[in-house]
């Protein structure tokens, strides 16, 4: 009469006896299953293991309780069963054969596979899931939760939970949660969790429910599952400015927030988000009572909630600005369902001395589905995952087997497209290589990181890039590959973008450095053809020559300040004024009589801007030219100029290496070739040009200025449909211009600083033509000051002091004027450099100067500079 499969088989395994359980079970008759070998019910792959079961209980004379084995019913349908095994022997001792007891776990089986599936989604949930036992040990708890409270999953058997609940909070939990969980009951709930590895506290809406003993009832853990509502919070807090932002706000989130008259039971105001979460416009909210939300058995609960609370503020029994949080069930257009979280707050109107409540109402209906799952079967969690945002798929023997809504929207193929071929198809061909060998290893168990990320190709030829959360799990009892796929192609982009703006600093200071020791060469050989042009005879053959080899290094000069500007955008000396007519006068300068137009598009109230005139125009000129170079044939060139208002989201977070605020963007088109694509990668890179006879540099100092300024420059290109150049420049408020002081004449004595002695030699012999005749030399800043110091001391002070900016090895112009100061606050020093794009050079005043003269400099040069300087 035993419900389990009871037989006997001898020892060549031939069935002895089966109770009348085990023809039930194995679906064979009694007298079939006589006489009959255990093969008969035993899958061919099986057997060998199924012997060897019992050829261990028969050469250790112990029994196996463990043994499993899957059974070949005779229709051939493959069950499970769990095989107890013991030795049968006759009543002299002498062992006979075998005794067993089968139960079958055919429907347990199925159901493991099926909790595979939930615990993955548990485990991948974007909300906090824990289990702890009753006195708070931690014993589960999912990735979205360890990252929000800074643990290590593998070791969170090692916390309570009461460490991650903040002190203000600890007395709350432990006098209202604890006890309604023990007292058999739900506690839900705002709380704030404390992260362990940064100290930072998360805003959660929390639900925590008891775990019992199916058989006996007894609680066994406290099970809880939170949201994360900082970001609610935060608009919570925003619903305290003015009006005007409420429903700036408002109207661009994703929750529906709401005003209701509690007199009327009608609503004042709905954000426009109510038409995705409900079907109905504002407008039609607007017009019907707020019942019409609710669900008909919810209605009159809520409205006798509502003016029973209405009542108590207005009767001072209850505060305002008190928050509510409650779960409601509300009806679509369509007629169905969602539910919803409804976080309300009472406030009192000084206009006509109504109540109205405040609310946001968020669309929880895949959380309660969740929580449903947790709790029942497969088919509530495929709703929830058919309906999230997050790209999810399924992956078996490479062929994708299921796909989200979520997967059909970011990828603009339908589900049969989808699921109808192999998913490396879906991948761009560069990464399918990389993919194939990660998704084999992943199947053969290899250890190795679970995210990973490539490119794929949309419907619509869009390339994107993507990050996958990858796990293996079983798919109708076949190893699979589940997949999180998230699109971070503008994350991508600001990295390339950023790696952009590192190779470049990186040259940028190797060209710095190159055009400062060029420049101090070139002082040498400019000061030495000023002096030897001035022994010249006028219009000799060597007069000419010297004109000529001056020209030549006036050219060199003009590629050092070239090189200077691209390295770090030339330090600009920035003014605040206008672009509008710096833009058209530049525009028009570069196109000249040219067959190529310029059409300008600058709205009369656009901001201004603190900028270097001469850079900022330098920047315009490159584009306008290249603009020009690109249309041969002529046409006309678009110079757009507008105000814009950047946000975090749309600086940083779209590919562009700015902060937030306000900017004048500057937009240069051309309806030319394009840009082919293997060149707009490398447009500005220094040195890369495709033109015959150019150096390379006009887009990657114009790119470098803009960097100086604050701002960026960025490109959009079309092979056959023209270029866009965007130029971003800080917008500023106006500033009140400093005074210059008045620079009294003082007696010309000269003191030259500069670790080149060529430079010193012909600076010298350069300031003795102009007329000084007293001057002396030092090799760094420490003999400049001993030097200087001796000199004050004797009574025959210096009247200025040209100092080099930078003394390899040594004390340099900065550091010495610093000292100079101290022993001279009145001392009148110029500081001279090739390095024109330092800040000292640019305000040199702010630093304790009174002149500037940069290398290569003139014999003019140099003689306006002292003059300026001692009169």
């Amino acid at each position: 009469q035993m419900q389990d499969s009871y037989y006997e088989v001898d020892l060549s395994g031939n069935y002895t006896y089966v109770n009348e359980s085990t023809g039930h079970s194995f679906g064979y008759s009694q007298e079939e299953m006589i006489g009959r070998n255990y093969n008969l019910t035993v899958p061919e792959e099986d057997i060998k293991s199924v012997f060897a079961a019992f050829n261990t209980v028969y050469r250790t004379g112990k029994p196996n309780k463990e043994s499993s084995h899957r059974i070949r019913r005779k229709d051939g349908a493959i069950i499970f069963s769990e095989v107890s095994i013991d030795l049968n022997r006759n009543a002299r001792g002498e062992i006979i054969g075998f005794k067993c007891v089968s139960r079958d776990v055919t429907e347990r089986k199925q159901i493991e596979d099926e909790l595979q599936k939930l615990a993955a989604v548990v485990r991948y949930s974007s909300e906090l899931v824990n289990l702890s036992t009753l006195d708070g040990k931690m014993v589960f708890l999912n990735d979205a939760g360890a990252m929000m409270l800074g643990i290590d999953p593998q070791n969170v058997g090692q916390f309570n939970i009461m460490q991650v609940i903040p002190d203000h909070l600890k007395k709350l939990v432990q006098s209202e949660l604890l006890p309604a969980l023990l007292k058999g009951g739900t506690w839900a709930g705002d709380l704030q969790y404390l992260n362990l590895k940064t100290g930072l506290l998360t805003d959660v809406h929390a639900m925590t429910f008891v775990v019992k003993d199916s058989t006996t009832g007894a609680p066994l853990y406290f099970a809880n599952i939170s949201l994360d509502i900082s970001e609610r919070k935060r608009i919570g807090d925003a619903l305290k400015k003015s009006e005007e932002q409420y429903r700036l706000l408002t109207e661009n989130i994703k929750d529906v927030v709401w005003i209701l008259d509690t007199e009327t039971m009608y609503f004042r105001y709905v954000s426009p988000s109510v038409q995705k979460l409900r079907g109905y416009t504002a407008e039609e909210i607007l017009a019907v009572p707020m019942t019409h939300a609710l669900a008909a058995e919810a209605g009159a609960h809520v409205i006798d909630l509502t003016r029973s609370r209405a009542e108590d503020v207005l009767s001072g029994k209850e505060t305002t600005r008190k928050y509510y949080t409650n779960e409601v069930e509300q009806t679509c257009k369509d007629g169905s369902t969602v539910w919803t979280e409804v976080i309300t707050s009472f406030y009192i109107n000084q206009e006509n001395g109504r109540v109205e409540v405040h609310g946001v109402t968020r669309d929880i209906t895949d959380r309660k589905q969740v929580e449903e799952n947790l709790k029942d079967s497969e088919e509530k969690y495929r709703i929830v995952v058919e309906n999230t945002q997050e790209s999810i798929l399924i992956i078996v023997d490479g062929m994708l087997k299921f796909a989200n809504n979520g997967t059909v929207k970011f990828s603009g193929y339908s589900q049969e497209e989808l699921i109808s071929r192999p998913f490396i198809e879906f991948i761009h061909p560069d990464d399918r290589q990389m993919v194939a060998e990660r998704y084999l290893q992943r199947l053969k168990g290899m250890d190795m990181s679970n995210i990973n990320t490539f490119r794929v190709t949309l419907k619509s030829g869009d390339i994107k890039w993507v990050e996958v959360a990858a796990t293996i799990v079983t798919w109708e009892r076949k190893p699979a590959t589940l997949y999180f796929m998230t699109d971070i192609t503008d994350r991508k982009r600001l990295e390339e973008e950023l790696q952009r703006v590192e190779k470049l600093e990186s040259i940028g200071t190797l060209a710095g450095g190159i055009a400062h020791n060029f420049n101090n060469i070139l002082t040498m050989i400019l000061g030495n053809i000023s002096l030897a042009s001035m022994e010249a005879q006028d219009g000799s053959e060597l007069q000419k020559s010297l004109e000529q080899a001056e020209k030549a290094s006036l050219r060199a000069k003009d590629l050092t300040l070239q090189l200077l500007t691209f390295s770090k955008g030339g330090a600009p000396v920035k003014t605040l004024g206008s672009l509008t007519e710096l833009l058209k006068d530049t525009a028009s300068s570069a196109l000249g009589d040219s067959n190529v137009k310029c059409r300008f598009s600058i709205p009369d109230g656009l901001w201004q801007a603190e900028i270097d005139a001469r850079q900022v125009s330098q920047v315009i000129y490159n584009l306008v030219i290249n603009a020009q170079q690109a249309m041969p044939a002529g046409g006309t060139i678009e110079l757009l100029a507008e105000n814009i208002a950047l946000s975090k989201t749309q600086g940083p977070g779209k590919g562009m290496p700015i902060q937030a605020g306000n900017y004048i963007r500057i937009a240069v088109t051309d309806h030319g070739t394009g840009i082919p694509a293997e060149h707009l990668k490398k447009i500005f890179d220094p040195f890369f040009t495709t033109k015959i006879n150019a150096h390379g540099l006009g887009v990657a100092t114009s790119f470098s200025i803009a960097r100086q300024h604050g701002g960026h420059l960025s490109v959009e290109s079309k092979v056959g449909s023209g270029s866009t150049f965007y130029l971003y420049l800080p917008a500023s408020a106006p500033k009140q211009a400093k005074k210059k002081a008045i620079k009294a004449a003082v007696k010309a004595r000269i003191l030259v600083m500069d670790d080149e002695q060529g430079v010193r030699e012909v600076a010298g012999r350069m300031l003795k033509h102009i007329g000084y005749a007293d001057v002396e030399c030092a090799a760094d800043g420490a003999e400049a000051v001993k030097l200087y110091k001796a000199a004050m001391e004797a009574g025959n002070p210096f009247s200025v002091a040209i100092l080099d900016l930078t003394i390899p090895g040594g004390m340099g112009g900065e550091v010495t004027i610093k000292k100079l100061l101290k022993i001279d606050p009145g001392v009148k020093a110029i500081i001279s450099s090739g390095y024109i794009d330092d800040p000292v050079m640019a305000d040199y005043s702010e630093y304790g100067f009174s002149g500037m003269v940069a290398k290569p400099y003139t014999l003019d040069e140099l003689r306006k500079s002292v003059q300026d300087v001692i009169g």
